[in-house]
């Protein structure tokens, strides 16, 4: 299924076979690599790998006079053709090929058609904290699923998770904090210690490098992949906020020299960019970056050094900013910031965002500070820097200051799926694209969890195709689910029930009549399982109310896919919230083989179920969350719609990801694929346990309330 709406497509019935081991021919000069990486992703896709030859391949890639990332991919019964002008949008023509193409068995389709598709927007991007060493080749994986969703910019946090040879007692430190601040007490992690002090101080992202650094060749590999794969990489190397990897290192350039844990640096101290400075040419070495963003958002400390009293919140950023401005324009690099220090517009609610006047504020738990008013700071300012707009939420015209001005704007911590009248706001001038952030270890199951990887989806797909608005939302929820699988893929997850030969019915529950799911007519996104469930009928539930069920059958199995729903629906959680995964646990089953082996397969909501009553709906009557630094966006008297939906359930971003889900007659049905470790031994019998039922008279949090119900179990077998 494709992401985008091309441009121009013309499809048609005929349906060619692709020819194995695929072969492909272009011009080294210009595509160099091409190859190669899409031979990569074919494997992974469709199991398939690419050879490339001098001339005359089944797939020819040649040159052509289009813009940058344009292309032309025309498919015809004896060979594919593509056209581009440069390696980014071949590697985007190949991955449309992948996603028009079907695999049976052992042979691969492709539909004769011609598209030519250019994207939107230019800037198409997501902002990652660097990753752990265990978790390099899992980042790459995430990158590999960018270039398929054709994002073309990676912002990578730095901070104080890359070595640092000129200063090493930044990684010391770095790595200090991170242990002590993790180890400190309270329910949430890092967030407890943000709310202890005198202000809700900037997030701590101890998750970075998993709290540690990575060397200066491991973080230039990475670098070197993602431009490979035609990515903008730049770095993200903090400066006055949330600059702790410098003032724990270094507290002597801290603004608020008493705090043992602070999180700004002085800017009227000469030693803060001495050491800035510093750093940011060791980062520049690795990445060669064209942009490097120099973060400035969550600012709460500014004029309570002595230096700083005097002067004025507009001239401590305004300040600040031309100088990072000018060392890095001597260095021929552009400067991208968070924005919101040199806004000020009104919000949808009626008040005004970015006060001129010195602003006593309040946190998220109703402190009271000063904090001085920066927003003339962008009277100060060179138009050439990229703003990073996050505000965009509080208000239609949060980005026209800087339209006036002539800066250009990316909307950043992007939630398309929330974003309302995108077709409108991306209309203006100044707006460049948006990026999609994470908080989070860049893992992938955080970042499903979390639901990252659905919201990259997500805007991948409207920021390239030029038809979205907010009619098309459920359109683009149905690409989104039906594209999934290919993520899971490039990951390494390969279902067996895609690619079956037998699919057989182990339990399925046909009694009732109440919340009943009909395969044969139900909503399933993805076409291919579509067609596989569809025989199987009529299903209703089987609700758990005791604490076990189980079902005696032998037979053999490469995978086993549950189908299944809860109850009750669990409320949603980032994983910043540091919320144990065991509180969403609601069921196991127990796989018993012949030999009295037993494999668990454990059911947390939100992962492999979720509720019956769920769905994509999304409202817009209430009001939008306001930022942690204005606690809310205070009424007075607007009378704009909110310029974000809320969605209603918002666990179905991270199922999305997971599980396959099905709808019928307003009832929510989720299949979670569990494969086989041991598919030559015969299973025996399969146990259902639930857990959140009060069993034990020590369980306090046992929601009698809660159940399970089961629809049927499948077995997948590949011959």
């Amino acid at each position: 299924m494709l992401l985008h709406t091309p441009k121009n497509i013309a499809l048609s019935e005929n349906i060619i076979s692709l020819p194995t081991p695929i072969t492909a021919s272009c011009d080294d000069r210009i595509f160099d690599g091409t190859v190669e990486i899409f031979s990569s992703l074919s494997e992974r896709i469709l199991g398939a790998s690419a050879k490339q030859t001098e001339s005359d391949g089944f797939i020819r890639i040649s040159a052509a006079e289009l813009d940058a990332e344009e292309y032309s991919l025309e498919i015809t019964e004896g060979s594919v053709i593509i056209l581009a002008s440069t390696r980014a949008g071949a590697l985007y023509a190949l991955g449309t090929l992948l996603t028009l193409a079907k695999k049976s068995g052992g042979n691969i389709t492709l539909p004769v058609t011609k598209i030519t598709d250019k994207p939107l927007c230019p800037v198409r991007g997501a902002h990652f904290y660097m990753p752990a060493r265990k978790g390099i080749d899992e980042f790459k994986a995430l990158i590999d699923s960018m270039l398929l969703m054709k994002m073309n910019t990676l912002i990578l946090e730095v901070g104080g998770g890359m070595q640092y040879d000129r200063h090493p007692e930044i990684n010391i430190a770095w790595e200090k904090f991170c242990k002590t601040i993790d180890n400190m007490p309270g329910v949430d992690g890092s967030r407890s210690f943000q709310g202890s002090d005198l202000y809700w101080k900037d997030s701590l992202h101890t998750e970075l490098a998993g709290g540690s650094y990575l060397t200066k060749d491991e973080v230039r590999d990475i670098v070197k992949y993602a431009k490979s794969r035609g990515m903008n990489v730049i770095p993200e190397i903090q400066a006055l906020s949330h600059a702790y990897y410098l003032t724990f290192a270094h507290p002597e350039i801290a603004e608020m020299a008493f705090d043992p844990f602070p999180d700004t640096y002085c800017p009227s101290n000469e030693k803060s960019y001495e050491l800035y400075f510093d750093v940011a040419d060791e980062v520049i070495e690795v990445f060669e970056p064209n942009t490097v963003s120099i973060g400035h958002d969550e600012i709460r400390v500014l004029g309570w050094c002595d230096k700083c009293k005097i002067k004025t919140g507009h001239e401590l950023v305004g300040g600040d900013v031309c100088r990072l401005h000018g060392f890095y324009a001597s260095r021929g690099i552009r400067i991208a910031m968070w924005a919101e220090s040199a806004q000020r517009f009104v919000s949808y609610r009626g008040s005004v965002i970015g006060d001129d006047r010195d602003e006593i504020r309040t946190d998220v738990f109703g402190r009271y500070y000063r904090l001085p008013a920066t927003s003339k700071s962008i009277e100060m300012l060179p138009n050439d820097i990229l703003m990073l707009d996050w505000y965009h939420s509080a208000g239609y015209t949060s980005d026209d200051c800087f339209d006036e001005r002539g800066f250009e704007v990316i909307y950043g911590n992007f939630h398309a799926n929330l974003f309302s009248d995108f077709d409108k706001r991306s209309k203006k001038s100044c707006i460049r694209g948006a990026e999609v952030s994470s908080w989070c270890t860049p893992d992938e199951k955080t970042l499903a969890d979390d639901g990252i990887l659905f919201k990259l989806m997500f805007a991948a797909s409207i920021l390239w195709s030029d038809d979205y608005d907010n009619s098309k939302y459920n359109e683009t929820i149905d690409r989104v689910r039906g594209f999934a699988h290919y993520v899971r893929e490039i990951y390494g997850h390969r279902s067996v029930l895609r690619d079956a030969d037998k699919l057989e019915e182990v339990f399925a529950s046909r009694n009732g009549e109440e919340n009943c799911i009909d395969l044969a007519s139900a909503d399933i996104a993805d076409t291919c399982l579509k067609d596989k469930l569809k025989g199987f009928g009529k299903l209703s539930p089987r609700r758990i109310d005791e604490g076990v069920f189980i079902i005696n059958k032998e037979f053999y199995a490469d995978s086993l896919l549950f189908l299944h729903n809860a109850k009750k629906e669990l409320p949603f959680l980032p994983s910043y919230f540091y919320r144990s995964e065991k509180d969403l646990g609601l069921a196991s089953y127990a796989v018993k083989y012949e030999d009295g082996d037993v494999e668990c397969v454990n059911i947390y909501y939100g992962k492999q179920v979720g509720a019956e009553s769920v769905s994509y709906a999304r409202h817009r009557d209430g009001d939008v969350q306001g930022h942690e630094i204005d606690t809310e966006i205070a009424n007075k008297g607007g009378t704009e719609l909110p310029c974000y939906f809320t969605a209603d359930h918002a666990h179905m971003e991270s199922l999305t990801y997971h599980t396959t889900v099905i709808f019928d007659n307003g009832v929510a049905l989720f299949g979670h694929e569990w494969i086989n470790p041991h598919p030559d031994k015969k299973i025996v019998a399969i146990r259902l346990y639930t857990f959140r039922k009060d069993y034990s008279l020590y369980d306090s949090r046992a929601d009698r309330s809660q159940a399970v119900s089961l629809y049927a179990i499948l077995a997948a077998s590949k011959g």
